[in-house]
């Protein structure tokens, strides 16, 4: 009768278990396109979810102690399979290859300076996965499948010197409290235990860590009470070397709250979402920053250039000129709605996200910069002076400009041009983009020109691309179309394609 009771309550714990598929990351539709196709970098500016937490009290009929208030996890029984919601390559999303089909790196744990810290369906299994680089990831040690796998981490930016980075692991326990790494030797998980209470716990618990980040080779964790702790390796052994006194938890009334850590600029960001009454809506917004001499938490007003996207399950920070949104901002998504707002620093209000027809859009909109680290120059031609505007290899969008097998952003100062793409093993081309009207000279023709070298023999591109003029600097010119400039909100795009099989597929041909 007993093993009956036992095996009926294991059954009834399994059903507690909520199993769902969601895209990740939880970002604003045009930032991912911009992600994959532009600016693969800002990979490393995603951090992994945020903490959902409610404030509790004890009854009014205990003593005094007991009525404090403590914080307490939100959907703490809940398995999450993930998809890669952003597209490096169009059409790939079997990045995790040299897995079997039935069983891939489907559960996201963590993302960490660019790496996703993922597992699949054997609990013992985890890597790390390189999403930008396709069949690319790091191995890391097997796990022991009896300790939870809840939020992982990375220090810093890997490297080939393994010891110069590490991986941490939150249990969401204390029996261990974290487990560390390092990618190399000895490639085995190092475990710490804990008998350390929490000094914001009014229950006075043992410290149960629940959100971290990896900063300059340390680690930065927060615990479920708000305490934040510093982990370092120490001869060989990862431990809590500071503890904050001030506690991570916002300044105003709230019942339910988000947290999440990011790092912006050189700073470690704690943002919070915070919801005074339903969690279906977010009523406040805080943003602090960490100083680092006492471990104190500085809440900002300003966030001067940046803009932070909070989504259901990450967090990222960016340069908002980069991308042309909204600065000073923090755009987050409402889970119960999925509906995007943002909060206004300057005005300390939260607005809705509306398109330039005004009206009201579930996901942010904005003009990307066409005019961001473009220079206008003037050349003497034929004895008259000419405005030329020129557009940077940046500025473009290259086919393939992103996959390392093909192509390789490097600078040619011979030629004053601080970065340039050299396009390797060249069989087709696909570039365009586009300007405004309005920086060009009005009611005037402007003339497009494409300029390029080969390294090797320049005649074997000749037979491809009719009429190329070599200029005397070297460099390729090829006019592709005249335009005439009426109307200065016109905006012009320009796309060259060529598509022939070449033979000469080792040849390198650099675009400026």
């Amino acid at each position: 009768m007993t093993r009956h009771n036992k095996k009926e309550k294991i059954i009834k714990h399994e059903e507690k278990v909520k199993y769902s598929v969601e895209p990740w990351p939880n970002l604003p539709q045009q930032l991912l396109n911009l992600i994959g196709k532009q600016h693969p970098d800002l990979m490393q500016n995603i951090s992994f979810h945020g903490v959902a937490k409610s404030w509790r009290a004890g009854p009014k009929h205990c003593s005094v102690s007991s009525q404090l208030t403590w914080l307490e996890l939100c959907d703490k029984d809940q398995q999450v399979d993930h998809t890669l919601n952003i597209s490096f390559r169009p059409g790939e999303y079997s990045w995790y290859s040299k897995r079997p089909r039935y069983n891939p790196w489907t559960r996201f744990h963590g993302c960490s300076h660019g790496l996703i810290v993922a597992g699949g369906k054997d609990p013992a299994e985890y890597c790390l996965l390189i999403p930008t680089a396709r069949n690319s990831f790091w191995s890391i040690p097997p796990w022991d499948a009896t300790i939870p796998f809840k939020l992982a981490t990375l220090s810093t930016i890997p490297s080939n010197n393994y010891k110069s980075w590490s991986v941490l692991v939150l249990t969401g326990c204390s029996y261990p409290l974290f487990v560390a790494c390092h990618p190399g030797y000895p490639y085995k998980w190092m475990k710490q235990e804990s008998t350390l209470l929490d000094p914001n716990c009014s229950k006075r618990k043992l410290m149960q860590l629940t959100n971290a980040i990896g900063f300059v080779g340390k680690f930065y964790a927060i615990s479920l009470q708000g305490t934040l702790v510093v982990i370092e390796e120490i001869e060989s052994k990862f431990q809590i070397t500071k503890l904050s006194r001030s506690r991570a938890v916002p300044s105003v009334f709230s019942k339910h709250l988000k947290e999440y850590l990011v790092e912006s600029n050189g700073d470690i960001l704690l943002i919070f979402l915070i919801s005074e009454q339903s969690t279906r809506k977010v009523d406040e917004v805080e943003v602090f920053k960490l100083q680092m001499d006492d471990l104190s938490w500085l809440k900002l007003d300003n966030l001067g250039n940046r803009t932070v996207f909070a989504g259901t399950n990450c967090c990222m920070s960016v340069n908002a000129s980069q991308l042309g949104c909204r600065s000073n901002c923090v755009y987050f998504n409402e889970h119960a709605t999925d509906i995007w707002k943002f909060y206004e620093m300057g005005s300390d209000t939260i607005l809705s996200c509306f398109d330039d027809y005004g009206s009201e859009t579930k996901s942010p909109l904005w003009e990307e910069p066409i005019e961001e680290n473009k220079f206008l120059s003037f050349l003497l031609e034929s004895g008259l002076e000419r405005n030329v505007y020129l557009l940077g290899a940046r500025d473009l969008k290259i086919g393939e400009s992103h996959a390392p097998q093909y192509c390789k952003w490097t600078s040619l100062s011979e030629y004053g041009f601080p970065e340039v793409a050299k396009l390797k093993r060249v069989r087709s081309l696909d570039i365009h983009s586009k300007i405004r009207a309005g920086v060009l000279s009005p009611r005037t023709s402007s003339h497009w020109l494409w300029k390029h070298i080969l390294e090797d023999d320049s005649s074997l591109m000749q037979s491809y691309i009719q009429h190329a003029k070599l200029r005397d600097d070297d460099w390729f010119e090829v006019e592709l179309c005249e335009y005439y400039t009426e109307n200065e909100d016109d905006c012009i795009e320009i796309h060259l394609k060529w598509m022939e099989d070449c033979a000469y597929q080792e040849e390198s041909l650099i675009v400026e």
